[in-house]
């Protein structure tokens, strides 16, 4: 499979997992972000991803997510050593409500199902693979943007 989005290769797991080694996650940071509300700074525009601006939205939600001290949910698929349950949980649910917000109808469909896609992290990569990788799909959404030129 190779690098994907957030460079953890193949990892898919909690610290332990074979792989790179997954970034280190504060469980009292995990707690303040969960019984807090997730801003964004004054001048922030999070557009909505129609795929063509892969780029520049998923740069700025990673701002988002590391200025609120949840990046790890990037790295993660399983819940992380040492933090609550009900807080991973409380923060998967927040960081997709902004894919739900910050997606078109079209886009997020590739994503919507929970049983195929359960966290996060699952979308995310998802999202990577269509609109931001190298492989056929992205390729073909370049393809269509400058047809449509």
């Amino acid at each position: 499979m190779g690098t994907g989005p957030t460079g953890t290769g193949t990892t898919t797991g909690a610290s332990g997992s074979s792989g790179p080694t997954l970034p280190s996650v504060s469980a009292s940071h995990m707690k303040t972000a969960a019984a807090s509300t997730f801003s964004m700074p004054l001048g922030t525009n999070l557009e909505v991803l129609s795929g063509q601006n892969w780029l520049v939205w998923s740069g700025v939600l990673k701002a988002i997510l590391q200025l609120n001290d949840v990046d790890a949910i990037l790295h993660y698929s399983t819940l992380p050593s040492g933090v609550n349950t009900d807080n991973w949980e409380t923060i998967q649910k927040k960081t997709m409500a902004y894919l739900r917000i910050y997606c078109t109808t079209d886009v997020f469909s590739t994503v919507e199902s929970d049983t195929d896609f359960s966290t996060f992290k699952a979308k995310f990569d998802r999202l990577w693979d269509t609109y931001g990788g190298v492989g056929s799909t992205a390729v073909f959404n370049l393809w269509i943007k400058l047809t449509q030129a």
